[in-house]
């Protein structure tokens, strides 16, 4: 199991709660954030070939206040990856990180929320889907 986030299942719904605070503990406002999450087969950490984001298995975004249940003034936003979206990703290990661009960076106040540097080569797994009933 990856350390920071939830395994998934090919075809089942995602939902990845993101909760962001202040150095002083008290919520950060998310007004105008987006966020995303990206999953890869590989990553070379010491290579100029790393894969690119065109070679990503998954990368899904959400915009703070895009699902009913954000809370962007609390510091809370749900980044949900539909069932149909899960249902073409390869059961198999992935590197991954979610990542938050501040509202109006453009190449800059970009930071990765998990995982940490200490744990760059941390893996999700996502496992085969067993039933494949739609109703």
């Amino acid at each position: 199991m990856a350390n920071h986030i939830p395994n998934m299942r090919v075809g089942d719904e995602y939902t990845l709660e993101i909760v962001i605070k202040k150095k002083d503990g008290s919520a950060q406002d998310l007004t105008g954030y987006k966020f995303w999450l990206t999953l890869k087969a590989g990553a070379d950490l010491n290579a100029a070939a790393a894969l690119t984001d065109d070679d990503a298995t998954l990368q899904y975004s959400t915009t703070a206040g895009d699902n009913p249940e954000d809370d962007v003034v609390g510091g809370v936003v749900y980044l949900v990856i539909p069932s149909t979206t899960m249902k073409n990703v390869v059961a198999g290990d992935y590197f991954y990180d979610v990542q938050a661009k501040k509202p109006g960076a453009d190449g800059e106040g970009i930071i990765t929320i998990v995982p940490p540097i200490t744990e760059v080569d941390d893996v999700i797994t996502v496992f085969p889907e067993i039933t494949q009933a739609t109703h």
